[in-house]
């Protein structure tokens, strides 16, 4: 004996098959890129090779000189610029002053934070290409991740160490947009970044082995004017990765509240002269 089937049950079949084959195409047609449209420069893997050449190590190209008329070009507000003074008044005198007793508090031991300059005056740095981003590390433990998207970031961004980057390609230049700067991170000794800093990089190779990354910082707390800066990095052909670490939290001769030496180290009076 043949059993039919509940014309109900073949109707409530058909509409959801209809159903979820309009979700489909229109989940297709969301994704799909328009007709001659190529993703964005950087989001897969073919696209990868046709980037600039980052690779290697990176240092910062700057004399001693030229780093210290650097910092006498920053637009400080006036508390800011009276710290910077000292530091530059000591410096030529062959000082450099205290700045984490200015702040009351040790400076040993604090997290890798970015400050708005990659890397520093001995401390290099290494980009990574991956689909949809591009990564830069250095040798101090500082881990930028910066998204590729053609929206910039949300200017509400959470606080963090490194901030929050996006970036994208504008033919061979990086451009990156960085918000969400810690803001009780250190600027110049006791001075804080303050709140709603953004600042924009521009990544640019001038030649085989040079890169140039030109910057504009806007900190409305600490500075009078957009701060704007252009720095030289030269590929460190064979560089080997040297950690950069200041932590001296395990080390008993160092006082963790101030960062000074705790034991005397002048040499005994009986003390014999060294041989030969």
């Amino acid at each position: 004996m043949r059993i039919s089937a509940d014309p109900r049950a073949s109707i409530a079949a058909a509409i959801l098959a209809a159903v979820l084959g309009g979700m489909t195409a229109l989940l297709a047609a969301c994704t799909k890129q328009p007709s001659g449209v190529a993703p964005m420069s950087g989001m897969t893997y073919e696209s990868l090779p046709s980037l600039p050449d980052f690779s290697g190590w990176w240092y910062w190209d700057v004399s001693p000189e030229q780093y210290l008329a650097g910092l006498g070009e920053i637009p400080l507000k006036p508390q800011g610029a009276a710290v910077l003074k000292s530091v530059l008044e000591g410096a030529k005198a062959g000082k450099i002053p205290d700045l984490g007793a200015q702040r009351g508090r040790s400076e040993y031991c604090g997290p890798a934070q970015f400050g708005g300059q990659n890397g520093g005056v001995s401390i290099e740095i290494e980009f990574l290409f991956t689909p949809g981003r591009v990564t830069i590390t250095d040798e101090a433990g500082v881990v930028r991740r910066i998204y590729l998207s053609d929206r910039p970031p949300r200017a509400d961004a959470d606080e963090s160490d490194t901030g929050t980057s996006v970036g994208h390609w504008e033919g061979r230049t990086l451009v990156v947009q960085t918000v969400g700067f810690n803001s009780h991170m250190e600027f110049i000794g006791p001075i804080d970044f303050g709140h709603n800093v953004r600042l924009t990089e521009r990544f640019t190779l001038k030649g085989p082995d040079e890169l140039e990354i030109a910057s504009r910082m806007t900190a409305p707390e600490i500075l009078t004017v957009p701060w704007e800066q252009t720095l030289l990095y030269r590929r460190d052909h064979g560089h080997t990765f040297h950690e950069a670490v200041s932590c001296v939290d395990d080390d008993r001769s160092i006082d963790p509240t101030t960062g000074r030496q705790r034991f005397d180290l002048t040499p005994p009076t009986d003390l014999p002269p060294p041989p030969g």
